[in-house]
Parts: C-alpha cells; structure tokens; sequence
C-alpha cells in the first residue's frame, strides 16, 4: 500500500474514518440500489444506520477503500480473532464456520481493543509503517532498474510477511490464557463466600479508612517542594510498630468512597476463590459483574454508567502512578528453623510498596456479536494482589472473613451497618489469638430435661461506644448535637440488626444496660459513649477464630 497515509494514523483512527465513509454513502443513497433484485429495506431502527453497518459492508464492500486494505492487512491472520469467534459447540474444527472476513467490521472495534491490551497492534502498525518506508523508498529510486526494483519489492513483503508470522505465534499464548481466564470462573456468591480469607490489618483498615472518611481531613496536601511525583495529597497512619501511608493523585481522592473499598475487598475474595491462595503473583478474573452479582444489582440497572464507575475504581486500584500505599509493619510470621524442617511464629519487619491491584490484560466476551453495551471494554480484568501481599501468604498470616451482607447494606440506609460492622470485624479479628473459648453444660427448659453444650467466648478487651463510632466513621457527632436521642437509637439498631446477619454472635455492656434504658433521659449520650462493650464473632469466623486460638495455646 505504497504512499497510504492511513499508515501514519492509529488503526482505531483508520477504522472509525471507514465506518464513517458507509454511514455517509448509507444517508446520500438507499442501500437498495446496492442490493439484489427483490431487497426489502427493513424500518429504521433506533441509533440510525450504525446498526446497519454489516450491511453496507455487503453492499460497498470494506476493503474496496484504502483504509479497509490498511485494515484488512493490519489484522490478518492474528489470533485475537478466535477470542470473539469461536466453533460452533458440537462441531468439528473442519465443519465450524470460518474466522470473520474483513468486510465484517462491526467486529473489528473489540478486536482492535484485544490486540492493543496484548501490544500485537503496536508492533503490527510499526512494521507496517516499516514496510510502507521501504517500499516508498524503493519506488523513488530513479536509478534502480525495474528488475532490482521488482527484487527489492519482493523481498520487502518476505521479510514483513516472515515478522507477521512471527508476532502471530509469540502473542497465541497470550490470547490463550486470556481464554481460559474465561472458561470456567468460580462464582463469588456461593455458600462458600462467608469462609473467604481476608487479608491482615493494618493496611487495609487503613484503606477501609481512607474509603470512609472525610477527604479533606484525612489527606494532608505535600509539600511543594517534595519529591513525590504525581502524587498531591497523603494520609499517614503509625500505631505502635505499623505505619501506613496512602498517596493519591489529584483525581484520586473523589474515587475513594465505599465502593472503592467493596471492590477492594471483593477482588481479595476472587483471589481466594479462583487461585491457590499461595501465590501473590497468581493471575485470577476480576469481572465488572463481579460487584453486580455481589450485591445483588438487578441486570436491568446494570448501565454503561454503572459499569464505568466500576471500571474507573478498579483501575484507580491497578495504578501506583494514581494510588500508592507505603507499610512497615511488624507481624507474627511462620519462619523456618532448624534448618527447614520446622516452624515458628517469629515477629518479622515487613516493608511494602506499590498498587493494591495489579492489572495483566483485559478480559473481553468470546461472543462473535456483541451489543452496543458489550462492547465498552467493561468486561473484566486479569489481576493479580499487589506486592504487600507476599509476606501476608508466604508467612502464613491471612485471617478474618469478608461477610457479603455486609457488601449488600443499602449505601444510603444502611451506612451504619457497613461501617461499624467492619470495624468490629477488624477488632474481633486482632482480638482473635487472645479470645478465650471454652465449652460449659447448659440445663435446659424443664419440658426437654437434660444438658447441652453452649460455647462461651471471652473478648481480650472492651470497646467504648465512642471508640466504635469515631473508628468506623460513622457520621454521628453532627447528629449527637441535634438529636442525641437519635444517636443512642441507631446504635440499638445496628447492633442488633449485625447480631440479626450472624455478623456478630453477642454482645454485652460492663456499665449498665446495652440500650441504656436504666439511664435518666437527660445527657443519655454522653453517658453511653463512655459505656464498654464486649463483642463476640459470630457465624463462621467463631469456628476460624477458635482454630486459631487454640493453635496458639498449642505453641
């Protein structure tokens, strides 16, 4: 294609040009001329006559213009087509359909998008441009005979020809794999979903943090001065031996908010279920619908704008240029002794850095027709933790469970419920190795005379009401000066709604009445703040807490 300029533009440029070309020939005259004898032009249908585009291909024929050659050249015999075209299921390979032709472009812009995610289009087009230079250059030699010019020519397309093979059979495996991230994902909403490791604080209390509170009292602007790169604002968090610090970019920090933090925790879970949970490095699915079907979205409300947002927090998670975490913590890690042949818990500096997430490639539909909201590239991702997580797996530190119904509380109605109900989590966690668990003989009701089994549990320490409601930012110091009454209320409420989900198995007060009814109504609140409270974990993290407990009474 000697002299195509279409060479020195993106082919996502080349393609939209092209479409645009049929759209406009599509309006100037009927598709009918176009079409054989008996051709019924069907009602105009809603988006005009880009959803007539396979058509117009059949009529004009794509690859009759430059940009469709340029196109149809750029892509040939890549094996990204067999991700959105695959056999028939039930037939032979023989008698499967063959791979799209060209002149079907309405598929071409998900393939485009799956080849620039890998890096086969970048070095398609610089080869193409490669070849286009050399052949431009062979044409304007004026004294090359026409038989050397001729030579040249041909050995011009068997090199670019031999280099096309050559990136089509190092980027298969790549498309391989990106295949088999879609062929049989673990569903995340299983029975098994309550039993899902969650990873250790305190780097993600403090991201649960940093999700939860006001932005402008939790960042701090960085010096001018520093040399801190695209970063603008920090939080820093140092509690005994653990320091934290998030650094955000300028458009980071509006896009840390809870659903942040839900697809945080959700991507952990995946990493759970989908992988060994032994490997940091471990690539594992991560889907848009992922957060759908975790809480519950009707499909009918699952929008091209809905989907963006989801996109634009996963990728705020995948960037350290964007969101960075810094931590040094001190944590009780298995170490080998005695020459490997056996362990012991040791307390270990652990020093982390870099992205929570970290992105491999895009995950798109194996579908040979995509509708208009399937082809956003909103997929889906193939992910893997961050680095942070090495010390957490190799050392063999995971603890706690990520409750889903806490995920599925309403955002609006239920924020105390999300909130306190991860904060106590966290603490009935790092409560976990000092809780005492012991079984006593309980007599029951005269009509079933005889005993039975009841597990009593015995937290560490207490937590003040006040501690609870300032950790877990909740919004409830605006409230206490104008309807204190409303406060001591709500925190009823939540208790006993987290108690109702088996979020936690009981609770009790050291100073008086959980609800504090045997207190005067005058100044209730400011009493209550100071009342202790004693939590115990409920559902299936008592049975987890209870192994772990005992292995440590073992040691």
């Amino acid at each position: 294609m000697t002299g195509n300029s279409a060479s020195d533009e993106t082919a996502e440029g080349v393609l939209r040009r092209l479409q645009q070309q049929l759209i406009d020939r599509a309006e100037a005259k009927p598709l009918a001329v176009f079409s054989p004898v008996g051709y019924k032009e069907e009602p105009p249908v809603a988006g005009g006559p880009r959803h007539r585009l396979r058509d117009l291909e059949e009529a004009w024929g794509a690859s009759a213009t430059r940009e469709g050659r340029w196109l149809n050249e750029l892509l040939q015999g890549s094996a990204a087509w067999e991700i959105i075209e695959r056999p028939q299921p039930g037939k032979k390979r023989r008698d499967a359909p063959p791979l799209p032709r060209f002149r079907e472009i309405s598929r071409c812009e998900t393939l485009l998008r799956i080849m620039r995610e890998s890096g086969e289009l970048a070095e398609r087009e610089h080869l193409l441009k490669e070849r286009d230079t050399a052949l431009r250059a062979i044409m304007q030699d004026a004294m090359l005979p026409e038989i050397g010019r001729q030579r040249a020519v041909r050995e011009v397309y068997t090199h670019y020809f031999a280099d096309v093979a050559r990136l089509t059979e190092a980027y298969r495996p790549v498309y391989q794999e990106m295949r088999r991230a879609l062929g049989t994902i673990p569903s995340l909403t299983g029975p098994r979903v309550h039993s899902h490791v969650f990873l250790q604080p305190p780097l993600i209390t403090r991201l649960f943090a940093a999700c939860h509170a006001d932005k402008s009292a939790f960042f701090t602007p960085l010096p001018p001065d520093a040399d801190h790169g695209p970063f603008v604002a920090s939080g820093e968090y140092r509690r005994g031996r653990h320091a934290v610090t998030i650094r955000v970019a300028p458009d980071a920090p509006d896009l840390l908010d809870e659903m942040t933090w839900d697809i945080a925790a959700i991507a952990v879970c995946a990493f759970s279920a989908r992988t060994a949970g032994n490997d940091p490095e471990a690539r594992f699915p991560f889907l848009i619908d992922d957060y759908f079907d975790w809480r519950g979205v009707d499909p009918r409300k699952r929008t091209i704008e809905a989907r963006q947002q989801i996109d634009a927090r996963i990728r705020l998670l995948c960037s350290p240029e964007r969101l960075s975490f810094d931590a040094e913590s001190e944590l009780w890690l298995s170490v080998l002794e005695n020459g490997g042949s056996g362990q012991r818990r040791r307390r270990t500096a652990v020093t982390t850095h870099g992205a929570f997430l970290i992105r491999r490639s895009g995950l798109f539909r194996p579908s040979p027709w995509v509708t208009e909201a399937e082809n956003e590239p909103l997929f889906g991702y193939l992910i893997s933790l961050g680095q942070w997580a090495r010390p957490f797996l190799e050392g063999g530190a995971m603890m706690g469970v990520f409750p889903k119904k806490i995920a599925e509380y309403d955002l609006r109605r239920q924020q105390w419920e999300r909130r306190i109900g991860w904060y106590l989590t966290f603490q009935m966690q790092n409560q976990g190795m000092k809780m005492t668990f012991h079984e006593e003989e309980v007599t029951t009701a005269a009509a079933t005379s005889g005993t039975k089994t009841a597990l009593q549990i015995t937290p560490q320490h207490s937590l003040k009401m006040k501690t609870v409601l300032q950790n877990s930012h909740t919004h409830w110091e605006e409230m206490a000066r104008t309807n204190p009454g409303k406060v001591v209320r709500q925190w009823v409420e939540t208790l006993e709604t987290l108690r109702r989900d088996s979020i936690l198995g009981d609770y009790s007060c050291l100073d008086g009445a959980a609800d504090g009814s045997d207190l005067p109504t005058r100044n209730r609140l400011g009493i209550m703040l100071n009342y202790r409270y004693l939590f115990t974990p409920g559902g299936d993290l008592v049975e987890r807490l209870r192994r772990k407990s005992a292995r440590r009474a073992a040691e």
